[in-house]
């Protein structure tokens, strides 16, 4: 019972690292757009210029 109870903290403290790492994604990202000027529609491309 211990071992589970301990697995179930790990996997827990995983998908807590996993979700600060997606809010700290979206925090820069929100940022670039405030910071970016207001003439630019799109900042990211799939293909190279």
């Amino acid at each position: 019972m211990l071992s589970g109870v301990a697995d179930s903290i790990y996997w827990l403290n995983r998908y807590i690292e996993r979700s600060e790492n997606i809010a700290h994604f979206a925090e820069v990202n929100f940022n670039l757009i405030l910071d970016s000027p207001s003439d630019i529609t799109q900042l990211f491309t799939d293909r190279p210029n």
